[in-house]
């Protein structure tokens, strides 16, 4: 069982096995939280998709424009037509609305005269302070960012024409950040478009999650793999709802992403909110954290945006200072905060937005040593352990710096590690 993960005793994941297997026993071995991973205390990620085109309400826009009387469907009907005439793959082919104009999700790179500039996303979040920055690499909605194989409802093959996720990839990179990938898709097929009727081709199928049972899982894999396989992500998040993946499909994406790692030399991350557990992952609270102090090392992501999670005409921020107070809050209780920003469909990241995460940094960097939050240190016998190495004062116990299971260096209180297939309270608020 992973243990403590504070500095004075950090676990690494190139310290654990050299290899995995698809067993809760195995996987669970997988030190969960690596040095850099607690050291980086600040990511930024980002709702950019096929969602945004229509930028009302909020990101689940592709369910709630089926649902009669929505806002969602009533919007649809007037700017659009009927969903049974206007679907959401619309938006990813593109088609004229109700005004004439041609919509679609198709963004273009600055340099082909467009808005889109990857590095001067990758730049923005390097200055903001993000230790590790990355994309939504597919949402709900069942649209792959990337230059996927067993999905023909991608970036490559429709509207931008563009690895989305290879220029995200590689811009981070060049700017020294490590790379997350979030993948919400365990929702495609399992209740998201629940009430969109039944499609008449096996690729609409397998867009609106309506493949058999079995299909489904294994896609739920197959994208898994080709995202770890082809982007080598340093952190793989997943959003709710994979108790509904079959436990042998969880386990065999554990151990082939671990053993990826040991093959790459690379300390990886997997977060979850469902479905996984905290001996060998972390666990991701959405829009809050823990009351106290908590180990294992733990996550939260939220929205620079009260009311979406991508972006939408009209929307609200919260405050700078609301943004500071939730990172200090959580990293001074043992956890990273990830906000997600909302950039606009054709890939312009609205000058409000920008305001907040270079205000940021202006806390990160205040005062002469910089004001980036720390992780609460550990004590011993009443004092830090900090002070206990500098000064020779434990007494009646093992040295510190190797007292990561000595009596005296004592972390707050753990969070019991959740069971296979369940996660502690509070519930996800889904996105």
């Amino acid at each position: 069982m992973a243990t403590g993960l504070w500095r004075g005793g950090v676990a690494f994941a190139t310290d654990g096995p050299s290899s995995y297997t698809p067993t809760w026993a195995s996987v669970d071995q997988h030190p969960p939280a690596p040095e850099w991973f607690q050291d980086a205390k600040f990511g930024i990620y980002y709702h950019w998709g096929v969602f945004s085109v229509p930028a009302f309400v909020k990101e689940w826009y592709p369910r709630n424009m089926y649902f009669s009387g929505s806002a969602e469907n009533n919007h649809h009907r007037s700017a659009y037509g009927e969903p049974s005439a206007w679907p959401y793959h619309n938006f990813i082919n593109g088609a004229n609305d109700r005004s004439g104009r041609f919509t679609q999700f198709a963004p273009r790179l600055r340099s082909a005269g467009g808005a889109f500039d990857p590095n001067e996303w990758a730049q923005l979040f390097a200055d903001a302070g993000a230790r590790f920055a990355g994309p939504v690499a597919e949402h709900h909605d069942g649209y792959s960012m990337w230059n996927s194989r067993v999905n023909e409802w991608n970036s490559v093959a429709t509207g931008p024409r563009l690895d989305l996720l290879r220029l995200h990839a590689d811009a981070i990179r060049a700017k020294g950040l490590k790379l997350i990938v979030s993948l919400h898709h365990a929702y495609n097929f399992t209740g998201f478009y629940e009430r969109v009727p039944g499609q008449p081709t096996a690729s609409l199928r397998k867009l609106y999650g309506q493949l058999s049972g079995a299909e489904q899982q294994q896609l739920w894999y197959d994208k898994l793999r080709e995202v770890i396989d082809g982007y080598q992500p340093d952190i793989i998040w997943q959003d709710f709802n994979l108790p509904r993946i079959d436990e042998s499909r969880r386990l065999n994406f554990l151990a082939y992403y671990f053993n990826q790692a040991v093959a790459w030399n690379k300390d990886v991350v997997a977060t979850y909110k469902d479905g996984l557990n905290n001996r060998g992952s972390v666990f991701d609270y959405e829009r809050g954290g823990p009351a106290g102090v908590q180990v294992p090392y733990w996550l939260t992501d939220d929205s620079i945006s009260s009311s979406s999670w991508c972006y939408t005409v009209g929307i609200g921020y919260y405050s700078l200072e609301a943004m500071l107070h939730s990172l200090i809050d959580r990293v001074s209780k043992n956890g990273n905060m990830l906000p997600n920003i909302a950039p606009m469909a054709d890939g312009t990241i609205p000058s409000g937005q920008r305001t907040i995460l270079l205000g940021i940094v202006d806390y990160l960097t205040a005062g002469p040593a910089g004001a980036r939050p720390r992780t609460p240190a550990r004590t011993c016998c009443g004092v830090s352990a900090s002070a206990a190495v500098a000064t020779s004062t434990c007494p009646s116990c093992e040295p510190c710096p190797t007292a990561r299971t000595s009596p005296c260096c004592t972390p707050p209180a753990r969070a019991p590690p959740n069971a296979p297939g369940s996660s502690p309270p509070p519930a996800p608020t889904p996105h």
